[in-house]
């Protein structure tokens, strides 16, 4: 619903791996979402307030979440540009 209620507003959600877990993740992404939390390092405030899933998600893992929805998975800087391309892009 937020995909049609904020288009043109909002054309990025992101869901968090840290909070929800490869599985949640995949259904957010099923539901609507387009991009998966980045790749952090020693996460521990979401641990630290009762989270249950990991502190490190490396590239395979994501891609594994990723490829089974026939999505690719691309590193973007924040503003969702390809990672590495020139602003613009």
């Amino acid at each position: 619903m937020a995909r049609i209620a904020y288009a043109g507003d909002i054309d990025n959600i992101q869901v968090s791996w840290v909070k929800m877990g490869g599985a949640g993740v995949r259904q957010v992404l099923r539901a609507g979402a387009n991009d998966i939390g980045g790749t952090l390092m020693d996460e521990n405030i979401s641990r630290a307030a009762g989270a249950q899933h990991g502190q490190r998600m490396g590239v395979d893992e994501l891609e594994a979440i990723v490829a089974p929805l026939g999505r690719p998975l691309v590193q973007r800087s924040t503003l969702y540009a390809l990672a590495g391309a020139t602003a613009g892009a």
